[in-house]
Formats: C-alpha cells, structure tokens, sequence
C-alpha cells in the first residue's frame, strides 16, 4: 500500500496533522463540508419547527413534535444527529436505521430509536434523512416507498440524484436536498487544519458559507412546497400558509422568525443567517406556494 492512499484510509481515523500533504486539502474540506451539511439540516428542522408552532395555523392537536428519523448513518450521518442532538433534537425524537446499528451504541443509550428496518423510520417520522450510500439507494428505496407519513419531508444528503427521481423512487411529495460546492471551500482547509477539527469557534465562522451554499431558488421552491404540504396535511387553513412558510423561510414579520429555542448561538446564527439569504428569494417562496 503506497502511502497516498494509506492516508486516505487513515484520515478519518486521525487529525489532519497525520493525513499525507497531497491529501491534507481533500481531508480538510471533508471536515468543513461535514460541518455545512449539518448546519443546513439543521436549518430545515428549525424551519419545520417554527411552522407547527405558528398558532394562526390552528393546527389539528396543536404543535406536533417533530421527529427526525435518518435512513443510514455513517459518518456524515452520525455528524448530522449529534449536531441535531446539540442543537435541541430530545434524543427521543429521532430514529436512526442502519444495516446493524452497530457503532450507534452511544445514541440508543441516550434513547435515540436504533433500527434495521427502514420502514419503521418512514412510518413514524416527520423528516426523513436519506443518508444512505448512493449504492444503497435503490435497494432503500424499494423497502420504504409508499411508507412515508403523508406530511412527510425527505432530505436527501445524495448528490447527483435530483428532486423528480427521489420523489418517484420514494412516492414522497415533499423533497428537500442538501448543497454542498467543495470547489469554493478549498479556502477554509487551514482553518480546520489542526486535531480539534471543526470546533464551536470555525462552525459558527462556516455558518454564513452554509447559509451561501444552500439559499438558491431551487432549494427556496423545494423548501416552501414542503413546509406547505407539512401544514396542510397537520389541517392548517390554505390561506393562512403563505404568510407563516414566507416568514419561517424569509424571517418576514406575522409569521413566527427566529431561532429554534435552544438559545445556542450556533443555533441563533442559523436562523438569521439563513432567513436573511433567503429573503431575497421571497418570490420564489410565493411562487411555489401559489402552484
């Protein structure tokens, strides 16, 4: 084994310091995209929790609790739920399904559900975190279609796999993905560079580039359309939508802004950083909603 690709094997295993200089780049910005991916799936939590929330929306058995279920946690995944956990998640409130569920002993005992059956995590949660490996995608795919909760939201972490194929390999109407452009993040490899990695001072730092990444009138449309289809399914009135996704997406006044209640500034800083990339996208909020 030649030593470039013994450090690709090891770099998940140590600190950058320890990865080989041709790979330290490609290591580091693994390290920052990690970061990104949770930052934006933490946005689309928030936002799902601001809109049951909103009381003009009169929904039916008041504010339901939002359960956050993850089809595969690996590496990225497991990053995403113990960001999620961090920021506010109850343990109780997310589902995590694997093959084995092995390595996961450290959530289950926290009182994370660990399970190998994908279907349970389809049935019983309000966003679906499609994290498996793309091999993986079809055989998933076959297991859960059709299961989904009909408020469902299915955030796929997959690039390369758009909003039209997920939908129709998992008969789910509401699709969100994650976005990710590693060619621009190249920058930020030396501030990541060293054993502790991504701490709480370089998250806060990424969550504007997260925010960048992420605020697009694709993602504004996809976002807007699942909010609705949320609300409406939980009985909101129609007519009551439009101002309370608007404000929940594009921190506008009436329709309930801000953090997700955990009073952590990561947290705070992802409220406001993303409602304000999104506010320029407000058109395209309404014109998703108006379809």
């Amino acid at each position: 084994m030649d030593a470039i690709s013994s450090s690709v094997i090891f770099a998940g295993l140590t600190g950058a310091d320890s990865v080989h200089e041709s790979v330290r780049t490609l290591h580091c910005t693994r390290r920052v995209v990690k970061a990104i991916v949770c930052h934006q799936c933490a946005f689309v939590l928030q936002s799902v929790q601001r809109l049951v929330r909103v009381p003009r929306l009169r929904l039916a058995g008041g504010a339901p609790p939002c359960r956050v279920g993850f089809l595969g946690c690996g590496e990225m995944g497991q990053a995403i739920l113990e960001a999620l956990l961090a920021g506010g998640l109850a343990p109780v409130s997310a589902s995590v399904m694997t093959r084995t569920c092995i390595g996961l002993e450290r959530f289950e005992e926290a009182g994370v559900v660990c399970t190998t059956d994908p279907a349970e995590v389809a049935r019983t949660c309000d966003i679906v975190v499609l994290a498996c490996p793309p091999a993986q995608l079809q055989a998933v795919a076959a297991k859960v279609r059709g299961a989904f909760k009909q408020s469902a939201l299915l955030l796929s972490l997959l690039a390369g796999v758009g909003e039209p194929k997920l939908r129709q390999l998992f008969e789910v109407p509401a699709v969100v993905r994650t976005a990710t452009n590693a060619a621009e993040l190249e920058g930020w490899a030396d501030a990541v560079s060293g054993p502790a990695g991504v701490g709480p001072r370089e998250s806060l730092a990424l969550v504007p580039v997260a925010a960048h990444q992420f605020a697009s009138a694709a993602t504004a449309g996809a976002l807007a359309t699942a909010l609705a289809h949320l609300g409406l399914a939980h009985g909101a009135q129609q007519q009551d939508l439009l101002d309370a996704v608007r404000a929940c997406l594009c921190g506008s006044d009436g329709g309930g802004g801000g953090g997700g209640g955990t009073g952590d500034d990561v947290a705070q800083a992802i409220a406001e950083e993303f409602t304000s990339r999104f506010k320029p996208l407000r058109e395209n909020v309404e014109e998703a909603l108006r379809a």
